[in-house]
């Protein structure tokens, strides 16, 4: 599977579950506001796991911005780094 594939589907599971629990804090209680926010930095985890495979940078990653690498959520098809085609494998 590609890098862009996988961010892709890496997203909807992301919304998949994140979905459920926000309504769940809406009507079922307060304290799946935990739990939501804890799916966050989980996400992000699993997206900068996604790499380039010509350079193995991140697909999230957006640039520097005074010294601190930036990483976003955008779904990309070039690589911000090496402009590789994140849609096709390196063997293609």
């Amino acid at each position: 599977m590609t890098a862009y594939r996988r961010n892709i589907l890496t997203w909807i599971c992301i919304a998949a579950v994140a979905l459920p629990v926000m309504l769940a804090a809406l009507y079922v209680s307060n304290w799946f506001v935990l739990i939501f926010f804890s799916i966050v930095p989980i996400g992000g985890f699993f997206l900068n796991k996604i790499t380039c495979p010509n350079c193995g940078t991140s697909v999230t990653y957006q640039g520097t911005l005074v010294g601190f690498r930036i990483t976003g959520g955008f779904i990309r098809k070039k690589c911000q780094e090496c402009g590789w085609d994140l849609d096709k494998n390196l063997s293609n």
